[in-house]
């Protein structure tokens, strides 16, 4: 199996340049649930080395909800903000600020979910390594 975290690893001087990620590990027999690869950010270099971590139990990684998806109603969506944000909402101190982000936050989140129907989980294999990886691991 290809493990890589995707990140770039080197950090050219030249903004000429574009990051790049070449550091990868191929390992057999080692589930991937068992493995995290993280950068190590040393700010002395333009390289940021990886660490692979190896772990007998399972390393739970963090399982990001999303409210949009392919199939949210996007014009929905913008009915919903035209319909509910007050425009004419006086900001005159610290705490009003705060509750208007508040408000603004909900009234997004409500949106987004309104306007976005729920889509069936399938079980589609997960790669570790991004395809540029598998591509180059598979012309060695």
């Amino acid at each position: 199996m290809c493990f890589s975290n995707g990140h770039p690893i080197y950090w050219p001087a030249d903004v000429n340049k574009q990051p790049d990620c070449i550091n990868f590990f191929l390992a057999k027999g080692i589930a991937r649930t068992q493995v995290e690869i993280k950068n190590y950010a040393d700010l002395s270099s333009d390289h940021l080395p990886i660490i692979f971590q190896l772990s007998r139990p399972a390393i739970l990684s963090k399982c990001y909800k999303h409210i949009t998806n392919k199939y949210t109603d996007w014009d929905y969506f913008c009915e919903m903000l035209d319909e509910k944000i007050d425009l004419s909402y006086k900001i005159s101190t610290s705490l009003v600020l705060e509750e208007a982000i508040s408000t603004f936050t909900k009234i997004v989140q409500e949106a987004a979910i309104t306007s976005t129907p729920t889509i069936k989980q399938t079980s589609k294999p997960t790669h570790s390594c991004t395809k540029v990886v598998q591509v180059a691991v598979r012309h060695i």
